[in-house]
């Protein structure tokens, strides 16, 4: 008998033998997005969203594909350019094993005329030439020396375009050629050293660096490749002085594999001056058009957008009086109206 003024003491329950209803379980949701951790009942159960796309009048439809974890296929079909906000979600990938550990969300902005703008940009520059169609790192691989060759010199043109002009590599390209009759080739690199590759680096700065990644890319490739460059973005991204912009570049130039989109400064300024995106670098920039935008248009969109900035579509005194978009582009960033 408890004594008078205490509480009778608690039985203690052993939890682990409690059980919840199969009904009353918790199950993550695959329609809903959160940044909330969810628990599924199975260790073992894996939910996985693809992405599709494609198109219906011009604007890209985002097709979800899921399968839950006894491979039931469950679709459904949206846009991003319905509804009355600009901003749209979508679910790249959601994985679920055990818990929510993999949830990538993209915001999308209102695209709806970008086909017509991307048209009108394409016919302007097939009338205008820029120095990205003639000395740009497309253009400066020897063809002639063999695949193999093409593909390493377009590496190398693209690791030494970092912050360089295409105006101010191709020469400094064609001076390391000079030196390289059989081919800029990883052995052949090697054999200049370190000192030569910096002497024909001068003019386009960063000269050190650009040297010692150019050794230990060399080293890489022979050791791992056959003296070859890695066949895949992955691989690309493992050697030294590669990111996201030139993995791409090189397996759009030197395996013709459109992968990614290759961001530089120019299609990072023109995407966020088009509404396109909304992003603060070209990795963001990257990442956002590649949520929306077929990939048929995954390659050609970097020299279209590198050309129209060379010549149109500048930094500082952007063209916006000559250019064939005016009327469609928000000119976000400009002073222009």
């Amino acid at each position: 008998m408890a004594r008078p003024g205490l509480r009778p003491r608690p039985v203690p329950v052993n939890v682990s033998r409690l059980s919840t209803p199969p009904a009353l379980k918790a199950k993550p949701s695959v329609n809903k997005v959160t940044s909330k951790l969810h628990k599924t009942a199975s260790a073992t159960a894996r939910r996985h969203i693809d992405i599709k796309y494609e198109e219906q009048d011009g604007v890209p439809i985002i097709k979800e594909e899921r399968k839950d974890e006894f491979g039931i296929k469950i679709s459904k079909d949206s846009s991003p350019t319905l509804g009355k906000s600009a901003d749209h979600l979508v679910k790249e990938e959601l994985t679920v094993q055990g818990e929510l550990t993999d949830l990538k969300v993209h915001t999308l902005p209102d695209v709806k005329n970008w086909k017509e703008v991307y048209k009108m940009i394409e016919v302007y520059r097939k009338d205008v030439e820029a120095p990205v169609d003639t000395c740009g790192c497309a253009c400066l691989g020897r063809r002639h020396l063999g695949d193999k060759v093409f593909r390493f010199e377009t590496l190398v043109a693209l690791i030494l375009s970092a912050q360089t002009p295409d105006l101010k590599l191709a020469p400094t390209i064609r001076n390391l050629q000079s030196l390289t009759p059989n081919g800029i080739t990883p052995e052949a690199l090697l054999a200049l050293g370190n000192e030569a590759i910096i002497a024909c680096l001068k003019s386009i700065g960063m000269q050190n660096q650009k040297a010692k990644a150019l050794i230990e890319t060399s080293k890489v490739c022979i050791e791992r490749y056959d003296s070859d460059i890695p066949p895949d973005f992955q691989g690309l991204l493992g050697l030294p002085g590669v990111g996201p912009k030139i993995a791409a570049l090189t397996m759009s130039n030197a395996w013709n594999q459109h992968v990614a989109i290759g961001v530089d400064t120019h299609v990072h300024r023109i995407a966020n001056r088009l509404g396109w995106v909304k992003t603060a670098n070209p990795e963001g920039t990257r990442k956002s058009l590649e949520a929306w935008l077929p990939r048929e248009y995954w390659g050609p969109i970097n020299p279209l957008l590198v050309g129209f900035g060379q010549t149109l579509c500048t930094a500082k005194t952007p063209g916006c009086n000559d250019c064939p978009v005016k009327n469609l582009c928000p000119k976000i960033g400009t002073k222009k109206k």
